[in-house]
């Protein structure tokens, strides 16, 4: 038979028992009891049994100084390596977001430049149309003075030629009149 010895021990040490288990007082055939052999087996077998074992002849305790130095330490260099990588991964942030700010700033002077040719081409564009649309309707002004001139002509010729044949056309009956009723008209 296996002799019992505590494998984890806690800090009930300090009270005279030890703390722990060891498969044999595991039910024999469970999962548990087999995965506890098979470590104890594979990996506590390769230990040398004093580094379990202090110097006195006990088995080490957590509160030693040494072991809580050693939490200690690993507890430093843990944190002490999330701190550094935590500032490594904000000063690569903060790097990245301000050339991200300057592609932007770039971006926007382009889009400026590029808006403020665009506009200064559309107030050409607008001002030779506008030119040219003022020109074309000062040319269909004067055709349409020139045309007007030209119908109130043709309508004086009319209004004259109209005028002469009805005088001419008052005189004949004038004349058919005396020499119809021998009488001049009154």
């Amino acid at each position: 038979m296996v002799p019992r010895q505590p494998l984890l021990v806690g800090a009930a040490e300090g009270a005279g028992r030890a703390v722990g288990f060891h498969p044999s007082q595991l039910p024999v055939g469970s999962v548990f009891h087999r995965l506890a052999t098979e470590v104890s087996r594979r990996y506590l077998g390769k230990l040398d049994s004093s580094s379990l074992i202090a110097e006195n002849g006990r088995v080490i305790v957590v509160n030693e100084p040494q072991v809580w130095t050693v939490i200690g330490v690993l507890a430093a260099a843990l944190f002490g390596g999330l701190t550094v990588i935590t500032q490594l991964v904000l000063r690569t942030l903060q790097a990245e977001i301000g050339s991200v700010r300057t592609e932007i700033g770039s971006v926007r002077t382009d889009l400026r430049a590029e808006i403020g040719s665009l506009r200064t081409e559309l107030r050409t564009e607008i001002d030779s149309v506008r030119t040219e649309l003022r020109s074309e309707i000062a040319s269909v002004r004067t055709e349409l003075r020139s045309e007007i001139g030209s119908v109130r002509i043709e309508i004086g010729a009319l209004r004259d030629m109209t005028e002469t044949r009805f005088e001419s056309l008052d005189r004949d009956v004038q004349a058919l009149t005396r020499h119809v009723f021998g009488t001049a008209p009154g």
